[in-house]
């Protein structure tokens, strides 16, 4: 007894199959896919009774999903040979297509990982392809779009997006670039952590950049080796600014000296925020050792940690491997969306996760 088949697709624990006979017995393709562990949905005799009563409820399905899609006659003379060399095809009903696409559902989460893979083979898509792709709405895709142009991780074109150089963090001023209202979400939420009377260190991000003219007009001192931190808290006399020195690097726009470090390592911080351009299980990681460096000897100084990062950086493959501080000295996340809980246990159980978008 011998059967072939191939893989069409698979989902969310089901595979859609199209087999050939090679032999024929009653039941043969029932009885082979059950012995390998993979039975027809809906076969009573073979399958599965408890999915069976799953999708018999959900969808009212009282039948296998095993279909004659397609049937041959070879060259043949006598009483059938009016069936010599026919083909006969049949469509699928409709109920196969209920089922599989309900299969092909993700969620937001899974189909950006499957997005940013696409776009890794195919460097640029139209917001209509991952609508047919996904079998989603247009307005659907067009939301997932956004959700990566405004996080960074896409660069936005007219009628879609395309991918941002993988090899390399994207540097200050392209990802300065990207006007996003969930990155103003975040920055809010990290002036929460400012009070007057402070002494706080301000880290170089797009993110915080953002944060920096909200606090003008507070009577604290701010620490920072981020140029545009600085001009953004200029509009008045408050906060007190101490720029570090050093040497510029213009790429990032920070500002780095071994001088920088005593100087960090001479104050005690209420605060420090800081960004990161990777997460891993063991700590956070800057594409640049200086940066790097200046984070760790913040961090140590300071009596809270405040992380600011968006979903995407625990995914983010872009070339970051200097280590700068692990996730167990980190007291606040201040994130986008809410972390899958694989993610969060990550973290300390002091640590503090907030996401300013909704489940």
């Amino acid at each position: 007894i011998e059967t072939q088949y191939r893989v069409i697709s698979s989902a969310q624990g089901l595979t859609m199959l199209e087999v050939h006979l090679i032999t024929g017995r009653s039941h043969q393709i029932r009885a082979h896919l059950a012995s390998i562990g993979h039975p027809i949905l809906g076969d009573a005799k073979y399958g599965d009774e408890t999915l069976n009563r799953f999708y018999r409820k959900k969808y009212n399905l009282y039948g296998q999903l095993l279909h004659a899609f397609r049937l041959e006659f070879p060259e043949m003379d006598g009483a059938l040979g009016y069936l010599s060399g026919q083909v006969f095809s049949a469509e699928l009903p409709a109920i196969y297509d209920i089922v599989y696409l309900e299969s092909r559902k993700m969620n937001q989460e899974e189909r950006i990982a499957e997005i940013k893979k696409l776009l890794k083979k195919e460097h640029k898509l139209t917001t209509r392809q991952l609508a047919q792709h996904f079998q989603v709405s247009f307005d659907t895709a067009r939301r997932d779009v956004l959700r990566l142009t405004t996080t960074g991780q896409a660069i936005r074109i007219h009628g879609g997006l395309m991918e941002i150089n993988q090899n390399n963090v994207p540097d200050f001023l392209a990802r300065n670039q990207i006007q996003s209202p969930v990155k103003n979400k975040m920055a809010k939420m990290a002036k929460k952590f400012i009070h007057p009377g402070q002494c706080d260190f301000i880290g170089s991000s797009t993110t915080l950049k953002l944060m920096c003219p909200l606090i003008n007009g507070m009577n604290l001192q701010v620490v920072t080796n981020s140029i545009d931190n600085a001009l953004n808290m200029m509009e008045s006399s408050l906060p007190k600014i101490r720029l570090l020195g050093g040497v510029i690097n213009k790429e990032q726009r920070f500002i780095f000296s071994e001088a920088a470090l005593d100087t960090l390592r001479r104050i005690r911080f209420n605060t420090a925020f800081i960004g990161t351009a990777s997460i891993n299980k063991d700590g956070i990681y800057m594409p640049n050792m200086s940066d790097a460096n200046i984070v760790k000897i913040a961090a140590e100084h300071s009596n809270l940690v405040v992380l600011i990062a968006e979903n995407y950086k625990f995914e983010n493959q872009n070339s970051a491997p200097f280590k700068s501080i692990g996730l167990d000295k980190i007291d606040v996340l201040i994130t986008d969306s809410p972390l899958a809980k694989e993610k969060k246990s990550y973290f300390d159980s002091h640590t503090q996760i907030i996401s300013v978008l909704k489940e």
